[in-house]
């Protein structure tokens, strides 16, 4: 992985996307996955803001997913104890 990436970006640094590599296996993205976003963002010679919006974009919460399960109100009745 370091040589290809090494290989894609020659007159650039590869602490990055290794970086954002080992952010996106961190945070869940199965290792194949995560370096095909990488592999592909080093290919089209991205710059560096690129992998970091690409980690950004992964750990962002997913709006999308339902809410958690409500906590009940819990109303104190007539006849408990002081």
């Amino acid at each position: 992985m370091i040589t290809e990436l090494r290989r894609l970006r020659p007159e650039q640094s590869v602490a990055v996307p290794l970086g954002v590599l080992s952010d996106l296996v961190a945070l869940g993205v199965d290792v194949p996955k995560a370096w095909e976003q990488v592999h592909s963002l080093a290919a089209a010679h991205g710059p560096d803001t690129d992998f970091l919006a690409l980690r950004d974009r992964v750990s962002a919460p997913n709006t999308r997913q339902p809410p958690g399960p409500v906590q009940p109100k819990l109303v104190p009745s007539g006849n408990s104890p002081p």
